[in-house]
């Protein structure tokens, strides 16, 4: 067992060996979590202690890692070893550097055929992620607008439930995202999250900071617009996006446009205004849901368009509980307000090194301006 800053405890296991890295072998472990339905990720290094993991040290195999405050008891979590060895030479005494995915068989790894008839996106997904295992996390007022049969065709039901969400459809105002981690599975409408409130406090050198309190104390952060001025564009054209019914032999070419959220912008952003933008032609069956083209541009356009503002925050030696989505209120220091307001949390890094932990966390929104006091009334 390892026990960081005296408080994170971990333990692992491989194939029959448990508990196989001892604290004085332990060198450096990075899991991390993102918003869009990517898998996580784990890189793990360690110095070989013993001859017995050696045949475990293969893509394919599994690793298990439980961890949790003192003891190793309150979670477990499983990846697949990814990647080529055919040029590996492990041996006692070497440092071992890995790579791998968050494994759950039904959902990451089992390729299924399957029909789920006549449900609505949320119905589909609900249904899905369940049976493998995972616990639905999504707004209780969802009611999707997107009543179609949707088929699996021998594909996991990780990639199944990307393509539902994608596809998800409610009105042209809303705004869902979606991701997982080894217990849950989020699908969500962010405008309605939003109404939830703030969950983390982040400020800089605030002593008032605990681990029970929302507030967090942060030393340092970095903020980013670089993708602004392109991703606004992209997301803010009118658009054009012609679909053919192959069932019915109907053109179909819906117009809509994007508002924002986060900075409460009265106007859409429209960078061209001089007309719109013909899409490639998409074929659709009368198996799909009448806004299937809509639907699924529209929520790339908000994804493109929620990832022009960005900013960067180590947390240090402090065990939070951070899920992908909480909403963050960033107080920065009186020198920089620009930086200042409403945040969700799309990705989460946690880093183990020199027996001490970081969360670093990826904080997303649409604007770098406007944000200051405009969101007293929603949250």
């Amino acid at each position: 067992m390892i026990v960081l800053g005296n408080q994170l405890a971990l333990q692992f296991a491989i194939g029959d060996q448990t508990d196989f890295i001892s604290i004085e072998c332990f060198r450096y472990m990075r899991i991390a979590e993102n918003a869009g339905g990517l898998r996580p990720i784990i890189n793990l290094t360690f110095t070989v202690k013993s001859e017995a993991i050696l045949p475990f040290l293969n893509s394919g195999n599994l690793i298990t890692i439980m961890y949790g405050i003192k003891e190793p008891t309150s979670d477990v979590i499983q990846f697949e070893i990814m990647g080529d060895d055919k040029t590996k030479n492990y041996r006692v005494g070497s440092t071992v550097s890995l790579l791998g995915a968050l494994y759950n068989r039904g959902f990451t790894s089992q390729k299924k055929s399957f029909c789920y008839e006549k449900k609505k996106s949320f119905e589909a997904l609900k249904m899905l992620v369940e049976n493998d295992g995972l616990k639905f996390v999504t707004n209780t007022n969802i009611k999707t607008n997107d009543l179609q049969n949707w088929y699996q065709s021998g594909i996991t039901d990780w990639r199944m439930s990307s393509y539902i969400a994608d596809r998800a459809y409610l009105d042209n105002s809303t705004f869902f995202v979606y991701g997982f981690d080894n217990r849950n599975y989020y699908f969500l409408d962010l405008k309605e999250h939003l109404k939830s409130g703030v969950k983390w406090y982040f400020t800089v050198n605030d002593t008032s900071s605990n681990e029970n309190s929302p507030i967090v104390n942060i030393a340092t952060y970095k903020c980013d617009d670089a993708n602004a001025g392109v991703n606004a564009q992209l997301a803010g054209q009118n658009i054009t996006d012609v679909g053919y019914n192959i069932d019915t032999g109907e053109l179909l070419k819906p117009q809509y446009q994007l508002k924002t959220f986060t900075t409460m912008g009265t106007n859409n952003i429209n960078i061209n205004s001089t007309g719109c933008v013909d899409y490639q032609y998409h074929i659709t069956t009368n198996d799909e849901h009448s806004f299937a083209i809509e639907a699924k541009n529209q929520n790339f356009r908000n994804n493109v368009l929620f990832s022009s503002y960005t900013c960067h925050v180590p947390v240090t030696g402090q065990y939070r509980d951070f899920r992908l989505f909480d909403v963050v209120q960033l107080i920065p220091s009186d020198s920089d307000r620009d930086a200042e307001g409403i945040y969700f949390i799309t990705g989460i890094a946690k880093e183990y090194k020199d027996m001490q932990y970081t969360t670093l966390l990826t904080l997303n929104r649409e604007s770098a301006n406007g944000i200051k006091g405009d969101l007293e009334d929603g949250v």
